[in-house]
């Protein structure tokens, strides 16, 4: 899942993937270093539900929702 996170999102490096698995749901949080000056780095956490796997945003630190469709369009491709 990093490897697609690396890939998928242009302009941040060293990405970090934390999941926590619970009984009904995945807690997926996500980490990146900007590479540009005034752009904050990003810290996004998700809760999928496991039965539906329908994803909420529970935080994320910058209001970029171009970054944050991209982080859900990766996590969409993998089943928790």
């Amino acid at each position: 899942m990093e490897d697609a996170l690396n890939e998928a999102l242009v302009g941040f490096t060293n990405v970090r993937v934390f999941v926590h698995t619970g009984i009904t749901h995945t807690s997926v949080e996500v980490y990146a270093d900007s590479t540009k000056f005034r752009a904050p780095n990003i810290r996004a956490n998700f809760h999928i539900n496991r039965r539906t796997q329908a994803q909420s945003v529970a935080r994320i630190d910058t209001g970029d929702e171009m970054t944050l469709s991209v982080i859900r369009g990766v996590l969409s491709r993998f089943q928790f």
